[in-house]
């Protein structure tokens, strides 16, 4: 089995919702992400955002750590065989999309919702991965810069469960503060009554 190196385009539109990018393939016009075979010097992940520039122009961090890995079979046509490949996908936020660049005018480019992106694929693995990808760069622990560019472009009035159950539990502080307090008061004016009226038991007995 061969090994290839993908990178998995993403970005956050304007109304903070993820967007993946996919890609055509140059023979059959296949929708694929960029990948491509190990290259000598180079980390995977440097491997999959030099593909992601080649194929598709586009530039952006690659995370070292993977996301997933599918597999496909490959066809070979010079040498006219099928060969079996496993595929390692590592997340990359673009930052910019280039109007020309190697594979230019090769391939065809769409930025998509995760979910039509997954649809669109035809390796049922990566349209797996495609499709929790929401879930992994929005909640996973190696993705905190990308859940908050998330928090900073919700929709006003929107309102996060940390945020709730912050000003939930200063209610109930404040609650039993005043609680607290009502107490007190109470036990001071009982005091200062009882005090007035054994003062004038003590008074009249006098």
């Amino acid at each position: 089995m061969k090994t290839q190196y993908a990178a998995l385009p993403y970005r956050f539109g304007a109304s903070g919702k993820l967007e993946i990018m996919v890609m055509t393939s140059r023979r059959s016009h296949r929708w694929i992400i960029p990948k491509g075979w190990p290259v000598k010097g180079l980390s995977p992940e440097r491997t999959a955002e030099r593909e992601a520039f080649e194929e598709a122009g586009i530039i952006g961090k690659v995370d070292s750590n993977p996301i997933g890995r599918f597999y496909y079979r490959k066809l070979v046509e010079k040498a006219d065989r099928v060969i079996d490949c496993e595929v390692t996908v590592f997340p990359m936020r673009v930052s910019d999309q280039l109007s020309t660049w190697p594979e230019a005018g090769q391939r065809e480019v769409q930025w998509l919702p995760a979910n039509a992106a997954a649809a669109l694929v035809d390796d049922v693995g990566l349209g797996e991965i495609i499709d929790h990808a929401p879930g992994r760069l929005c909640n996973g622990r190696l993705f905190r810069a990308d859940r908050k560019a998330m928090r900073m472009s919700a929709p006003p009035g929107a309102e996060r469960a940390s945020d709730r159950l912050s000003r939930i539990a200063a209610t109930v502080v404040k609650s039993v503060f005043l609680v607290m307090i009502s107490g007190n008061l109470l036990l001071h004016v009982l005091g200062e009554a009882l005090s007035n009226a054994l003062w004038k038991r003590d008074s009249r007995e006098q």
